[in-house]
């Protein structure tokens, strides 16, 4: 990670492992793709993920909590408990990105459903989740 990476870290994030603010940027360059117009990213907390991204991509973010929300501009915010599933339509979304937020699904089958479900054909689904030995 340079320092212009970390510099633009959120606090919260570099009060954590330094491996979680790793996993966004790399997660950043997985779905960093040439025909990518639409993302949606699920347990957005204040949309830093989708900040990182260009801004002629349309970005959602999907949350539990509000409180950080709209911190940054140009993203669509949804408070939603998406262990009940996710309210978009079918096929709606290029990339389907979640960090750090399946390791606390109760029920995974039905979440990694839901990510295949609002994803367009071709599309991406990226996931990243701590591992126990970092």
């Amino acid at each position: 990670m340079n320092k212009y990476q970390m510099k633009s870290i959120p606090a919260y994030l570099k009060n954590t492992s330094p491996y979680v603010a790793e996993r966004f940027f790399k997660a950043r360059d997985l779905v960093d793709c040439h025909n990518l117009k639409i993302i949606l990213d699920i347990g957005c907390n204040d949309g830093f993920f989708l900040s990182l991204l260009d801004n002629e991509i349309e970005k959602y973010g999907i949350d539990l909590l509000e409180e950080n929300m709209l911190k940054y501009n140009n993203i669509k915010y949804t408070k939603h408990d998406i262990s009940k599933g996710l309210p978009y339509d079918e096929a709606s979304f290029d990339v389907v990105n979640s960090s750090e937020v399946i390791e606390h699904m109760l029920d995974t089958e039905l979440f990694l459903k839901e990510c295949f479900r609002v994803l367009k054909p071709q599309g991406k689904v990226v996931i990243s989740t701590p591992n126990i030995h970092y």
